[in-house]
């Protein structure tokens, strides 16, 4: 079974939108009881700067990285939601970004590992491997000409193309 995009599931599930503003709602409460809860910690005049720190730490390295990614996802639904041309756009961007950089690199690639590999940089055209393919995250880095990002950024870079057309370039590559 595949996995619905976000254009799919506000055609199959329209009532959505309503829910999808009721959770941004009260995500964002969580949130600011989360900044109330840290301003109160660092006021309190009973606790010690330790138990300060380490109460603040939990807050900021466990609770507000999960709240804060669920936040971003259910902006994402309701964008989608709200307009469906901009919707359509923002899912040839991710299609995009998913077109892989050792298949757009007119280089030879050399394997280095099973998340990276290493080529000869095609935007300055050397002949040391200092381009380096990071597969997890579909980036990029030249220790050469200090170039990075991610496969978009490399067609702006390649091409001399602006983002719409870079983006154009990858959905047509595919």
């Amino acid at each position: 079974m595949s996995r619905l995009n976000y254009i799919e599931i506000r055609d199959a599930f329209p009532e959505g939108k309503q829910i999808v503003n009721r959770l941004i709602k009260n995500k964002k409460i969580v949130m600011d009881t989360f900044a109330m809860e840290i301003r109160e910690i660092i006021k309190d005049p009973y606790m010690n700067e330790t138990d300060k720190m380490f109460d603040i730490s939990i807050i900021e390295h466990i609770h507000l990285p999960k709240l804060i990614s669920e936040y971003n996802r259910l902006k994402k639904y309701a964008f989608f939601y709200q307009n469906k041309s901009s919707g359509e756009y923002v899912l040839k961007v991710e299609n995009a970004r998913n077109v892989k950089i050792e298949d757009i690199v007119e280089t030879k690639v050399r394997q280095t590992g099973a998340r990276k590999a290493t080529a000869p940089c095609p935007l300055h055209k050397e002949t040391k491997n200092s381009f380096h393919i990071y597969k997890d995250t579909n980036s990029f880095y030249c220790f050469g000409c200090c170039q990075g990002g991610d496969v978009i950024h490399f067609v702006k870079l390649m091409y001399d193309l602006d983002f719409k057309d870079a983006v154009r370039f990858l959905n047509e590559y595919k």
